[in-house]
């Protein structure tokens, strides 16, 4: 990335509402970041306060169980990220920017005016994982929008066609929906609810 792209990444994390509450770190970011050199660091700052948010209160956790667990048609969803060219993982906040931009670029496709006027979005839980050896990736739970049902082929496609930074695989969840949601809520994992999108 740019110096520039860069930048507007790091501008974008510090207005999150999570990060935001962190007053000193985001006052230090922003002090730093006047020089190019200092800018790899201030994304590591900016991720390190994104991860160190506390996981769900079991309240909020029987709550996102409630809510998936009514989806009759949803997809289990693996979207993995490519290796960059000078490195084997993107950085948290690369990879958090690239997945908002898929929910973001699908939700147009699928719902048009409706998102751009109301913010209506594709509803899906995620949980990102990955390590040095396993390549970062985010396991998904999407709900079915009721125009592609009971033919789930168009939405798969559309899927594929806006994950343009890795690879995609797609299957039903052949009635194990408790076994899935209670993966993706376990204990490191983290849901947030914006709107009709569950993050």
């Amino acid at each position: 990335m740019t110096p520039d792209q860069k930048r507007n990444l790091i501008n974008r994390a510090l207005e999150q509402d999570h990060i935001a509450q962190n007053a000193k770190s985001c006052a230090l970011v922003r002090s730093m970041m006047g020089s190019d050199k200092n800018l790899d660091l201030c994304l590591e700052i900016v991720s390190g306060i994104r991860n160190s948010v506390s996981t769900l209160s079991n309240e909020t956790k029987k709550w996102a169980a409630d809510t998936a667990s009514n989806w009759d048609n949803a997809l289990f969803v693996t979207l993995t990220f490519r290796p960059e060219s000078n490195r084997y993982q993107p950085s948290t906040d690369e990879h958090h920017w690239r997945f908002n931009e898929f929910k973001k670029l699908l939700s147009l496709a699928v719902y048009k005016n409706a998102y751009r006027r109301y913010g209506k979005a594709v509803e899906m839980f995620s949980e990102t994982g990955g390590d040095e050896m396993i390549r970062t990736h985010i396991h998904c739970y999407i709900r079915v929008p009721e125009r592609f049902i009971p033919n789930t082929i168009e939405f798969e496609s559309l899927i594929r066609k806006y994950w343009s930074w890795g690879s995609v695989d797609i299957g039903d969840c052949d009635g194990n929906h408790n076994r899935i949601i209670g993966y993706l809520l376990r204990n490191n994992s983290t849901v947030k609810k914006t709107r009709q999108c569950l993050i």
